[in-house]
């Protein structure tokens, strides 16, 4: 009896030894794919952080992201030296601006052509600071901002005229400003406003487009109601539908 005993102890103890190791084995694998589980999860997160700084990298180096918007913005002289720029002035990324501007080709020499351009453009002979060639570069892409307007706007009331079966229609939510004329025929703000949504047909009975502004603004007629005058807008909101 004791030995039977000791025997069936024994063959309990090897039993349960070997339900511990396979109990065990069953953890470690549970373990093991709970670590590539986590292991995994955190490889394809760095590798998505890894797409995104590229990808933000790539932007970066984009001539159509950071360095275009900078290009808008008038060039700085790297000494005050530089000044007077005018005709015979040396070769200079400012001068290379201002041609861009004017029309001439943009080598950064200012010669006869870029001088003839430059004073039918601004009245002036040269550039003295460069506070003076900020004013310019200003004022040369506001009066480019106005000509390209003034064509936008021509052809939406050319379309609006000839073809009596389109309408004025609003690409973008735009804001009206109301104005009136004063003696001398210029457009004065009358602290009036009304906001028009986007994507909307704007009926021939109510609205007029009586053209362009000399300050490349589309000039409204609203004909009836509470908000009857006349206004002005942002051309490049407007199309013809």
């Amino acid at each position: 009896m004791v030995i039977t005993g000791s025997a069936t102890a024994k063959r309990v103890i090897v039993n349960l030894t070997l339900i511990r190791i396979t109990m065990q084995k069953k953890h470690s694998k549970k373990i093991g794919v709970a670590l590539l589980v986590i292991l995994g999860g955190g490889g394809l997160y760095l590798l998505y952080r890894w797409v995104q700084s590229s990808r933000m990298n790539a932007l970066s180096k984009s001539p159509d992201s950071i360095k275009q918007s900078q290009a808008s913005q008038p060039v700085k002289a790297s000494t005050p030296s530089i000044f007077p720029l005018k005709l015979g002035s040396p070769k200079n990324d400012l001068v290379k601006q201002l041609q861009a501007y004017l029309g001439v080709d943009a080598d950064g020499i200012w010669g006869p052509k870029t001088q003839a351009a430059f004073t039918v453009a601004t009245g002036k002979t040269q550039i003295t600071s460069q506070a003076d060639y900020d004013a310019t570069i200003a004022k040369l892409q506001n009066t480019k901002a106005i000509a390209s307007n003034n064509v936008r706007g021509d052809d939406l009331m050319q379309k609006w005229t000839t073809n009596t079966s389109l309408q004025l229609a609003t690409i973008d939510k735009v804001t009206l400003t109301g104005v009136v004329k004063d003696a001398y025929g210029a457009l004065n703000p009358n602290n009036k406003y009304t906001t028009i949504g986007s994507n909307y047909k704007l009926n021939r009975t109510d609205y007029t487009p009586l053209g362009i502004t000399t300050k490349g603004f589309l000039l409204l007629q609203i004909n009836t109601g509470a908000f009857a005058g006349l206004y002005t807008a942002d051309v490049n909101k407007f199309t013809v539908a």
